[in-house]
C-alpha cells in the first residue's frame, strides 16, 4: 500500500480543535462586545469541536482499517 494522507488529515484536525478553543478562549474572556457576539462564538465553538471531533474518530476508523 502507498503512502497515506493521515498525517495531513490529522493536522487539519487540530488547527479545528484549535479554532475552537480559540473561539471558546475568547467568548469567555470577552468582556467588551454584545452578548450576541459572546454567543456566535460559543456556537462557532461547539460546532468546531464536534466537527473535530467526528473527523477525529472517523480518520482513527480509517487508520486502523486502513480503508485510506
Amino acid at each position: 500500500m502507498g503512502p497515506t494522507h493521515i498525517d495531513e488529515y490529522l493536522a487539519l484536525d487540530g488547527i479545528c480543535f484549535l479554532v475552537s478553543a480559540l473561539c471558546s478562549y475568547g467568548s469567555i474572556r470577552r468582556n467588551k462586545g454584545t452578548a450576541a457576539r459572546r454567543s456566535r462564538l460559543e456556537q462557532i465553538a461547539g460546532f468546531l469541536f464536534v466537527f473535530g471531533f467526528i473527523a477525529m474518530t472517523f480518520i482513527s476508523i480509517h487508520f486502523a482499517y486502513e480503508l485510506v
